[in-house]
C-alpha cells in the first residue's frame, strides 16, 4: 500500500477496501466512527473507506 497525499489507507482495488470494510463491520468497536461505503480517491485514484455518505449526481445544466 502506498499512502495518499490525503493521508487516508489507500487500497490498491476496491475489491480489497470493501473486504476491509466487510471486517469492520463485523466487529465494531464502541466509540469509533463506522465507515459506510468505498470510493476512488480523484488524487491518488487508489480507493478509500469513508463513513459520510455517498453525494447525489449532479445534473448537466
Amino acid at each position: 500500500m502506498t499512502a495518499c497525499p490525503s493521508g487516508k489507507t489507500r487500497y490498491r482495488s476496491a475489491q480489497r477496501a470493501a473486504r476491509v470494510l466487510s471486517r469492520i463491520w463485523s466487529t465494531p468497536k464502541p466509540g469509533r466512527r463506522l465507515e459506510t461505503r468505498v470510493y476512488q480517491c480523484p488524487d491518488c485514484l487508489g480507493w478509500h473507506l469513508t463513513s459520510k455518505p455517498q453525494r447525489p449526481e449532479r445534473e448537466a445544466s
